[in-house]
């Protein structure tokens, strides 16, 4: 969806639509447009590869159903595209930071030029760097695979209990030590649709600066309807508490017409 929205500059209803009808989302989308799939999948991730148990219901989530075209073309602006990530990592030695949101990515990544209905894992390490695996993210074949595969791993690890092979199933073992950090950090992106009139980036200045968020940049095409102007603001690294009592602050101004977009910036 995210794509088609990218390269062909579709709106999120069409979008939506279209992947209904191909058979890449469901009649009820949720779990797929919040990003609830991408939650528990970044839960399994965190386990596997960060031997933490994190619940679902503590990753923090962000879907992508507030995405509008004006976003895509400041994406475009910035040399970078929108795509729906799932994180875990490792923000020291008894913390995770764990979330799934919309972010933006540089182009000049991987993970930004992956495209379609197919999935990407990025993985860094201390001994590798960085690597990737990609793989088919949707349909009826990719689905049916995993389905199989799931029901085969089950029958394996049935039989291997059975002949009483004691195996660990984890390559990370568990350390429940590890705690989740859900007020992650990062550079963000900050998209407010306001009515015109003067003083509204001072004021948004100002109210960065009281909650102690950085403005790396101010972004704002030519003004076309003075009634919906989206302009945007990109922050230095901070955290998304700090962020989000920006658009608290924002919220009780009389110029903001909605609730601002937030999005981090991929590392």
């Amino acid at each position: 969806m995210l794509s088609k929205m990218a390269l062909d500059g579709c709106s999120y209803d069409d979008v939506l639509k279209e992947a209904q009808a191909l058979g890449f989302a469901e009649a009820d989308p949720t779990a797929d447009v919040e990003g609830h799939d991408a939650r528990a999948k970044t839960a399994v991730l965190a386990r596997l590869a960060l031997g933490c148990r994190i619940n679902e219901s503590d990753i923090p989530c962000t879907g992508i159903s507030s995405l509008t075209k004006d976003d895509f073309v400041y994406a475009k602006t910035l040399n970078s595209t929108i795509k729906l990530v799932g994180t875990a990592r490792r923000s020291s030695d008894t913390t995770v930071q764990a979330f799934v949101t919309a972010c933006l990515c540089p182009m000049s990544g991987i993970i930004a030029n992956v495209n379609g209905a197919t999935n990407v894992i990025q993985i860094v390490s201390d001994a590798l760097g960085t690597s990737h695996l990609l793989g088919a993210g949707a349909g009826r074949f990719p689905t049916a695979n995993s389905v199989v595969a799931d029901m085969v791993g089950i029958a394996s690890s049935s039989e291997q209990k059975q002949q009483k092979q004691q195996q660990e199933p984890f390559p990370v073992p568990f350390d429940s030590n590890i705690v989740a950090d859900c007020d992650y950090t990062s550079k963000f992106y900050i998209r407010l649709n306001v009515k015109d009139q003067t003083g509204i980036i001072m004021t948004a200045g100002k109210l960065c600066h009281d909650n102690g968020v950085s403005i790396h940049s101010v972004l704002q095409d030519p003004i076309e309807n003075p009634d919906n102007v989206p302009f945007v603001i990109t922050t230095e690294e901070c955290r998304r508490s700090q962020v989000e009592a920006f658009a608290k602050s924002c919220s009780e101004q009389e110029w903001l017409l909605s609730n601002p977009l937030i999005m981090p910036i991929l590392r």
